[in-house]
């Protein structure tokens, strides 16, 4: 049997394993459930997700992002990005909704973002040059 033992409030995938169905049900920690995904060789936990929004729990696959983004001096406007969304680059952190966030650079550069949306999304990472 195979299993994706998931984190029951996001259906973040925490690990795949194998096994008989006796051993899986002692290895989900507190806060985890687990899905049978046996059949579905391609599941693994970095580009799938359990869905939970439905009556049962399902195996979905993670969707891509394509952010778009535009610059002027000082500033990143990033749009097209799920609802919401976190947003990482050099040790800070901002949390966009909507779909959009706009960015304040105190110095010109080329700055590494990284986007995450999970566990619906997979992470993004993109850089852009200011000004």
């Amino acid at each position: 049997m195979k299993v994706a033992i998931y984190d029951i409030q996001s259906g973040r995938i925490d690990r795949v394993v194998f096994g008989p169905k006796t051993q899986i049900q002692q290895q989900a920690l507190d806060g985890e459930s687990f899905l049978d995904i046996t059949g579905n060789d391609a599941a693994d936990d970095a580009s799938w997700y359990v869905d939970l929004s439905g009556d049962e729990p399902g195996l979905r696959q993670r969707a891509a992002m394509n952010p778009s983004v535009s610059t002027s001096t000082g500033q990143a406007e990033i749009t097209n990005m799920p609802d919401p969304c976190e947003i990482h680059w050099k040790g800070q952190y901002a949390e966009a909704t909507g779909g959009a966030a706009t960015l304040t650079f105190d110095e010109p550069g080329t700055y590494t973002l990284t986007l995450r949306a999970e566990p619906a999304y997979l992470p993004h990472t993109l850089e852009v040059d200011i000004p």
